[in-house]
């Protein structure tokens, strides 16, 4: 339009009602039920009508998903899930836990049965070799499928989430675990905005 108004053209917007049985229609169809020219004119406007935008998409465009679960109605795949609670609370050890059950391919704790896979552990509250490491033995975890992140070099979001998706891959991961995440945001991240 910008392009025609700066060439001195006059450019209008036409809204036209519907067509015979509320088929949508052109200018040409408007004009070919006998219609003229100037019979547009209540329907041009000088811009677009905000009131006629397209806003957002129908539930009929999308096409729905079955969710895959890691743990069923608590974890799933390829999604975040985030444990919050209280400090001391067991959080820490819970998902070690997990992570050891998942590398070994034991059942999670309410009887859900596993596949081994890989597990990725980024944690900044526990030592590796005194509190992490002991907690995944004893939960009878598989310590060549887990990658500890965070420990020996420092691990910040979103700087250090390419070296995030190569342990992913390196051990293919179906969980990773950040503990706690607020640790590892970079100072340039707001952390009071989601």
């Amino acid at each position: 339009m910008g392009f025609l108004r700066g060439r001195g053209a006059r450019v209008g917007i036409a809204y036209l009602p519907e067509g015979p049985g509320d088929a949508k229609q052109g200018v040409d169809d408007f004009l070919a039920l006998g219609k003229e020219i100037r019979d547009l004119d209540p329907f041009i406007y000088q811009g677009l009508r905000e009131d006629l935008l397209p806003v957002g998409k129908t539930l009929s465009e999308i096409q729905p998903e079955w969710v895959e679960w890691l743990w069923p109605r608590r974890i799933p795949k390829g999604k975040i899930t985030i444990l919050d609670g209280d400090p001391d609370n067991g959080k820490s050890v819970l998902t070690t836990d997990l992570a050891a059950r998942v590398t070994a391919g034991l059942t999670l704790p309410d009887g859900t049965p596993t596949v081994a896979a890989g597990a990725v552990i980024v944690s900044a509250e526990d030592g590796a070799s005194d509190t992490i490491r002991p907690r995944f033995d004893a939960a009878g975890g598989d310590p060549e499928r887990a990658l500890l992140l965070g420990d020996e070099e420092p691990f910040t979001i979103p700087e250090d989430i390419p070296r995030l998706e190569r342990a992913v891959r390196q051990v293919e991961a179906a969980l990773v675990v950040i503990d706690p995440i607020m640790a590892f945001l970079s100072g340039d991240v707001n952390s009071n905005r989601d």
